[in-house]
């Protein structure tokens, strides 16, 4: 993986992400975080539209885009199940085999090659 600290932090986020998730969904914080709510406060996202915009010309840069905005419509999805009272559905859809899983662990991948891609550029100057 490229040494980019700026892709180092968005991948810290995703993590912050998972765990404040699954806080909320535990009980454990009632409240759920705003960069849970709004796509605009995610680490990744602004790395996505700040800094990462030099990256957009490779292909996956928009398959690590688009993996991210689907990790957030499934956040959305999980929020509103508990937020209707539908722990069970919500807990299913975060289950090791479900999708929010799946699409976790294909997002990071995708970040991955990402900075595989990166590194693999010719340096600038």
């Amino acid at each position: 993986m490229v040494d980019d600290p700026v892709l180092r932090m968005a991948l810290a986020a995703h993590t912050q992400s998972i765990k404040a998730l699954m806080d909320y969904v535990d009980g454990r914080d009632p409240a759920l975080p705003g960069f849970l709510r709004d796509d605009g406060c995610c680490g990744i996202e602004r790395w996505l539209d700040g800094d990462g915009t030099r990256y957009a010309a490779l292909p996956s840069y928009e398959r690590a885009r688009t993996l991210h905005d689907q990790f957030h419509r499934i956040i959305r999805e999980i929020v509103a199940l508990l937020d209707a009272g539908k722990k069970a559905e919500a807990m299913a859809r975060l289950r090791g085999g479900g999708p929010f899983a799946r699409l976790s662990r294909q997002m990071l991948m995708a970040f991955e090659e990402l900075s595989e891609a990166i590194a693999a550029q010719p340096p600038s100057g």
